[in-house]
């Protein structure tokens, strides 16, 4: 399973996503069901799908698990989808806006074949906020999303992809720091359970 946040980016100099990310890779380094690789992307459109596809080709992921920060939510936003389109007027933390409001020449959407419901129920049962999502946005969230998606379609190695998007934790209304990390570390399990069927 590879499993990715992002770092900083315009009006967020310290990224949620960056610092689950690395609290989850000392978590399921203790578990022998899971062989998990935690990256951090950076946050821009050049760089972050040039590392997601070199890590990609280096460590093979069956599983691909990405979180990203939507400062909206009080919990976790499970998204089903990517869309093919992204926005052009934000800028990205090189600074760097999107010359067209698409991103490839596939379709216009990509569905995760994660069986994300299941998983909000169980969140939801763990006493931890949970929702469904169809749409990530049109920033790099949905972006790389989009990307990893495209990706398992055309592998012969990537069985699925999913995106989850986490609060700010810690604020009022919000989950905790600690409730978000039992919930990402409940979701890595559920989905990393996916490797075992054929």
């Amino acid at each position: 399973m590879l499993v990715t946040g992002f770092g900083k980016f315009p009006g967020r100099d310290e990224n949620p996503a960056a610092a689950l990310v690395g609290l989850l890779a000392r978590e399921l380094a203790n578990d022998p069901a899971l062989d998990a690789r935690c990256i951090v992307l950076e946050t821009e459109y050049a760089a972050a799908p040039e590392r997601l596809r070199t890590e990609l080709r280096a460590f093979r992921p069956e599983i691909v698990l990405s979180f990203g920060v939507a400062a909206e939510e009080t919990g976790f936003r499970l998204e089903r989808a990517a869309h093919n389109r992204v926005g052009t007027s934000r800028p990205d933390a090189a600074g760097c806006r999107p010359d067209k409001d698409f991103i490839g020449d596939g379709p216009q959407r990509y569905d995760t074949a994660v069986p994300l419901e299941n998983i909000c129920k169980r969140l939801k049962e763990s006493g931890i906020q949970a929702r469904l999502s169809d749409d990530a946005g049109d920033y790099l969230c949905n972006f790389v999303y989009y990307l990893t998606l495209e990706a398992a379609q055309n592998s012969d190695f990537i069985k699925s992809a999913c995106f989850i998007h986490i609060p700010v934790p810690d604020r009022a209304g919000t989950l905790s720091a600690v409730d978000v990390l039992r919930g990402a570390v409940l979701i890595a399990r559920q989905t990393g359970a996916l490797d075992d069927n054929p």
